[in-house]
């Protein structure tokens, strides 16, 4: 069966691009790993995989509408049919989301809609809460509000600094990023009022592993 041609949108490390890689039952092909960060470690890691790498810098471009349409034109010059966020730093427009609808996907370090935006982890912390976790969604206009997908518990413990707990939640992310998307391409769904409807939830359970 042909696999699924997705793109990978990295800022950082690339860590979860090489869990996706590395995911034995993937129903879909990394084509191309785009950063908006020249010198992103990921960018690097693709390119030792032998992967396209594309870099749209937004201060190369005259403003955010043209940044965004010069990507959009590549990764459809891939044929790329998902946008895969992988610690991509930056907000798309409706223009970028309407080109590919309900196609792309994000991964939050936190029991959404709990601590959206940035620094989910410490500011988790810093509340005293005792749960947080992983949240893949889909992505709307707002800022970590698009429809859940699938989530995966963290229990925060005692002692439980930055570190220690990032680590955990990577750890968390690896193994669900790439069931997650495989659970899009292979079951159907809907999304009505903000929320992503299964058409079989018992196989997605099958497929991430975990309550969700």
């Amino acid at each position: 069966m042909k696999r699924v041609p997705v793109a990978v949108l990295a800022s950082g490390e690339g860590t979860n691009y090489r869990a996706l890689c590395s995911y034995e039952d993937a129903p879909y092909e990394i084509a191309l790993l785009m950063s908006d960060r020249p010198h992103a470690p990921a960018l690097e890691k693709a390119r030792e995989d032998g992967l396209p790498t594309a870099v749209f810098y937004p201060g190369d471009f005259p403003d955010l509408s043209g940044w965004e349409r010069a990507m959009v034109s590549t990764l459809r010059s891939f044929e790329v049919e998902w946008v895969v966020l992988a610690g991509f730093m930056r907000l798309l427009s409706p223009f970028f989301l309407q080109a590919f609808p309900w196609r792309v996907v994000n991964l939050h370090p936190s029991l959404l809609p709990a601590f959206r935006g940035r620094d989910a982890i410490a500011r988790a912390l810093r509340r005293g809460v005792t749960w947080t976790g992983v949240t893949v969604h889909l992505v709307d206009e707002g800022v970590d509000r698009g429809p859940i997908v699938v989530q995966r518990p963290v229990p925060i413990l005692p002692g439980d600094d930055e570190g220690s707990l990032t680590r955990r939640i990577k750890a968390a992310e690896h193994h669900l990023y790439p069931r997650a998307l495989r659970a899009l391409l292979e079951v159907p769904f809907s999304v009505a009022e903000g929320r992503l409807i299964w058409a079989d939830e018992r196989e997605v359970r099958r497929l991430c592993g975990e309550p969700f």
